[in-house]
């Protein structure tokens, strides 16, 4: 408490400080720090790391980019979505070229969605190295080969740290596993003059040891690869891969401290680039701190705590916010200020409950990965390469890169006799999705959602679903056959999944002369687990279903659905039961 007479205000005189009471210096600095990381600071410290990823990706107009997942979403505007272009032949009828991820053409350019990718921190920390057979991320290699490289872009919430393990371990050995994969298809030597097993090639600053223990296990790598895509299909898409790869992938590192010394790859006038690897230009948007709560001033000179990395932590302050919302009003949210920001926040929030939230390129967006959608709509753009949904012409054919899942699309599959159309629960509120499949099985746990001016189903008291309506079939309101089998996430229900399994692969060779629609809440995890299971039911192999058989499925509906995205859960759920049937 201030002391002294003449007049002098006291403390707790200001009405600001009134309430606070005694404090302890712990949660003094606490309370500090928590105010550091806060909704205002986070969100400008994004939008001046994206500022620095625009320009980046500037010098690379020709090359597609991809979002690292979560993080890197928040540092791709809108402004640089729009730059990734598309090749002529993408409405071309050949089932590889509807199967492709994001592509590229340097001959023109189109406005489409930034494509996502899922590369985790942790394949790549000291000691824990790995590739994973679950996250191929094999539409990101594609349209590095046909493009002739293509920008990654991610973040670190370190201080100190420039690169996230993400982009200095996880991915260099992905490039590197991926390389041998394809010569050892194409055959060996492919070109005496490169070298397709140099690898793997990592940053200096990684040091020798863990540099030659990643070498060692290199062999291994290339086995789970290959035992994913044992079959040794034609048509599968590490063949696929092979014959579009010409060179080896590399990776080049670009922070703000060599940013102005990055090479040349053909950028606007300058000549293709003829370097003996196909480049992958990986991008840090975070900068090191010089101390903890370091100040900066913003575009419009309003100061800030700069927070590296905030979209790898967006649980802690975001409020419910996903990237495309904050971009669509970052102006409104940034102009109120520190104070006035997280009310703008929890106003946007609260106003798009239920809606979907849409980008400047009129595509929606869901904020997360591996968690469920902030309740502001979804940014299908975080759930891997957008890609597909019906056409007016072409029967049962989806063009790729139009409609996202949340908006009502769907991804098509057609693999061992089995057809299947995947989507999320906005497809069941389409009514031209229901036009176009002749089956609807829905594996959401909520109650499942109509076409406006449908009539309602069939519901038990408080709005869930009972036993007795998951059970039927075509209840009022649905024109086509329909089932529902109530499944939760595997954190909150660790059998649903195993448990439905029976029923969902009876309604689908019931109506096996015909598309399915499979659909989830999100369209990315339990109707993918579904699908992986009716294609190793439908596959023919004999003997006891493996972890391999299920690995090669998944990776046929990831090839179809690239957005696919089932938990550790649903799968292993999918695994036991899969084996419990065949044993």
């Amino acid at each position: 408490r201030g002391g002294g007479g003449g007049g002098a205000m006291q403390w707790d005189d200001d009405p600001e400080l009134a309430d606070i009471g005694p404090q302890s210096i712990y949660k003094v600095v606490r309370a500090l720090k928590k105010d550091d990381h806060g909704a205002y600071n986070c969100l400008a410290s994004v939008v001046a790391d994206a500022s620095f990823v625009r320009d980046v990706c500037a010098r690379y107009p020709n090359l597609p980019v991809f979002a690292n997942l979560r993080c890197g979403l928040w540092y791709v505007d809108p402004e640089t979505r729009g730059r990734r272009t598309t090749t002529g032949d993408d409405h071309d009828d050949d089932d590889d070229d509807d199967d492709r991820g994001a592509r590229s053409d340097a001959s023109h350019a189109a406005s489409d969605a930034v494509g996502t990718c899922y590369f985790k921190s942790t394949d790549g920390h000291c000691n824990n190295w790995s590739f994973s057979a679950t996250r191929l991320n094999l539409h990101v290699a594609e349209a590095a080969a046909t493009s002739g490289g293509c920008v990654v872009v991610d973040a670190t919430r370190s201080s100190t740290k420039r690169f996230p393990d993400s982009l200095s371990k996880t991915i260099p050995v992905w490039a590197e596993t991926l390389s041998r994969a394809v010569a050892r298809r194409r055959g060996e030597p492919i070109d005496n003059h490169i070298d397709w097993r140099a690898g793997p090639h990592l940053p200096v600053w990684v040091g020798d040891n863990e540099r030659n223990s990643i070498a060692a296990l290199m062999p291994a790598f290339e086995e789970t690869l290959e035992g994913v895509f044992g079959d040794g299909a034609p048509d599968d898409a590490l063949a696929s891969l092979a014959a579009t790869l010409a060179k080896p992938l590399r990776c080049v590192w670009a922070s703000r401290e060599n940013a102005n010394s990055l090479p040349c790859l053909g950028a606007g006038e300058q000549s293709e680039w003829d370097g003996d690897f196909v480049p992958l230009v990986l991008v840090t948007a975070s900068e090191p701190m010089a101390r903890h709560g370091e100040r900066r001033s913003g575009a419009d000179g309003a100061p800030y705590a700069y927070v590296p990395g905030a979209g790898d932590d967006e649980e802690s302050w975001s409020r419910g916010l996903t990237p495309s919302a904050f971009w669509a009003n970052s102006t409104e949210m940034l102009n109120a200020g520190p104070r006035g920001c997280a009310a703008v926040v929890d106003r946007i929030v609260g106003g798009n409950e239920g809606v979907p939230v849409t980008n400047a390129g009129g595509e929606e967006d869901e904020g997360g990965l591996g968690y469920e959608p902030a309740p502001c709509g979804g940014d299908d753009s975080s759930r891997l390469a957008p890609r597909g949904c019906y056409q007016e012409e072409g029967a049962r054919r989806a063009a790729r890169g139009e409609t996202p899942l949340r908006a009502g699309g769907v991804r098509l599959l057609d693999a061992f006799g089995v057809s299947l159309a995947l989507g999320s629960a906005a497809a069941l509120a389409t009514e031209a999705v229901w036009e176009r499949v002749d089956a609807v099985l829905y594996v959401g746990e909520d109650t499942p959602p109509l076409p406006p001016g449908w009539a309602g189903n069939e519901e038990s008291p408080g709005g869930e679903p009972s036993e007795k309506t998951s059970e039927k079939k075509a209840p009022r309101g649905y024109p086509k056959a329909f089932k529902h089998v109530p499944m939760r996430y595997a954190k909150a229900a660790r059998r649903d999944v195993a448990d439905g399994l029976d029923a969902c692969l009876h309604f689908i060779r019931s109506n096996a002369r015909g598309r399915t629609l499979v659909a989830c809440k999100d369209g990315v995890d339990h109707c993918c687990g579904v699908a992986t299971a009716a294609l190793v039911d439908a596959s023919g192999e004999a003997g006891p279903v493996s972890k391999d058989a299920v690995r090669r499925r998944l990776a046929d509906v990831a090839r179809a659905h690239p957005e696919c995205r089932p938990s550790r859960g649903t799968l292993k759920q999918v695994f036991n039961r899969m084996f419990e049937m065949r044993r």
